[in-house]
């Protein structure tokens, strides 16, 4: 699975290069976060937020976020997050996809789910989706 992070990581950063687009950006911190640089994946999962257009991509976003956030520990900010993401898409509540990041971050529980060396699920299935 981490070999899968690596070459997307290699791909996205020379399409970042070529241009700096909503996909390309996005795609990039995928494929950081699924190598463990959450950083950086934060950091560009926030550019990439300024480059969407319209709510579904923004909610994609806002939901990764979420998921950088609670993988490192910050619930209060994962949390804040997703609360953006459900306004976007209310629907995504209800979602099989993203019911497990949902029931986390809505129960009371302040620790992590990822362990250090485990990539998250949810990060895989954008990555396969891209």
């Amino acid at each position: 699975k981490s070999g899968m992070f690596a070459e997307a990581l290699r791909a996205y950063e020379a399409a970042v290069k070529e241009k700096e687009s909503y996909e390309s950006i996005y795609g990039l911190a995928t494929a950081q976060a699924g190598t463990g640089e959450m950083l950086m994946a934060l950091v560009n999962f926030q550019k990439a937020r300024g480059k969407a257009k319209g709510n579904k991509a923004r909610f994609a976003c806002e939901l990764a976020i979420a998921q950088c956030y609670k993988v490192n520990g910050n619930v209060k900010k994962a949390r804040k997050h997703l609360k953006v993401a459900l306004t976007l898409n209310p629907t995504a509540r209800f979602d099989g996809r993203y019911r497990s990041l949902v029931g986390y971050l809505e129960s009371d529980a302040e620790t992590k789910a990822a362990g250090d060396e485990e990539t998250p699920p949810f990060f895989q299935n954008i990555l396969s989706g891209l």
